[in-house]
């Protein structure tokens, strides 16, 4: 399972900003959640009956409540007699989380990948006391699956996206600069794997990423044909983007859409220089 946040909203407390945006990234996959939920294939084992993970396991197959998990506001109400984690408090957001890790394991995610991305809203945010109180919660976290015995937990892994700017805040001595005695991260930083430096992708990356997009857009609707692509077209539309992925996968769906009303062929270069000339919005079918 791989649960892509690509940004947290900020609430009262950090740590509830991230867990709802966790729920929040399980929606392009909600069915298929639910549908094994309510397979009768898939079951918690007894031990976790009367836990967080059981009412996760419940509020995921109600719209209403699971709406309020993933930020729509409110209070969580009990389900079954079972009490929910209170999701204002470091300790309840940290018992639905695990919760939710402790669903997925049990309905066979053996692993799952969070990817945070623009994690530095955090540090503009918020103040000093409740990075550390955040930097604490993922501690928590980290500690949880390394317990000994724990077997009702998945493979984690975690990847929090930022810039340089982030790393100092968390901590100076990642970046080459002294380091204060009170460093937000603390132990954190001691569980933390190196950080290390994104660089720009290969050619054959971008080929790649555009072929699976184009794919994608194009399998989205009925009797949408396949149409090749030349080399050119997709690096041209590449050294336009600066960079930017998101900016790119619109203009190779902008590409597709304008070939296959011209019915031409091939997508071109031409088709990359004329979408180049429109707005980066106007893309007939949302692919993200």
């Amino acid at each position: 399972m791989t649960i892509i946040v690509p940004r947290l909203e900020l609430r009262g407390q950090p740590e509830r900003g991230l867990v709802e945006a966790i729920f929040y990234a399980l929606r392009p996959r909600l069915n298929e959640i639910r549908s094994k939920l309510q397979s009768g294939k898939f079951r918690l084992s007894d031990s976790l009956i009367t836990t967080s993970a059981y009412y996760v396991w419940m509020a995921l197959q109600d719209e209403e409540v699971f709406q309020i998990m993933s930020g729509g506001g409110g209070r969580l109400p009990a389900l079954k007699g079972l009490a929910a984690p209170p999701l204002t408090k470091t300790e309840g957001t940290s018992h639905l989380l695990l919760g939710l890790f402790r669903v997925l394991y049990a309905l066979d995610f053996s692993k799952v990948v969070v990817l945070v991305d623009e994690v530095e809203s955090l540090f503009v945010a918020y103040g000093r006391k409740d990075l550390f109180i955040f930097s604490n919660f993922l501690r928590g976290l980290f500690d949880e699956f390394q317990s000994p015995g724990e077997s009702s937990l998945p493979r984690l892994m975690m990847l929090l996206a930022g810039t340089t700017w982030v790393l100092e805040k968390i901590s100076p001595a990642l970046v080459g600069k002294q380091e204060a005695a009170g460093d937000v991260a603390g132990a954190f930083i001691r569980r933390m794997a190196s950080p290390f430096e994104l660089i720009p992708p290969e050619e054959s990356d971008v080929l790649r990423l555009a072929e699976q997009r184009i794919e994608q857009h194009r399998s989205k609707a009925a009797n949408r044909p396949f149409i090749p692509y030349e080399k050119e077209a997709i690096l041209y539309v590449w050294n336009n983007s600066f960079g930017i992925i998101g900016d790119f996968c619109h203009r190779l769906q902008q590409m597709y859409d304008l070939a296959a009303t011209e019915k031409a062929d091939k997508i071109t270069e031409d088709h990359a220089r004329r979408v180049l000339k429109e707005p980066a919005t106007a893309v007939s079918s949302a692919g993200d």
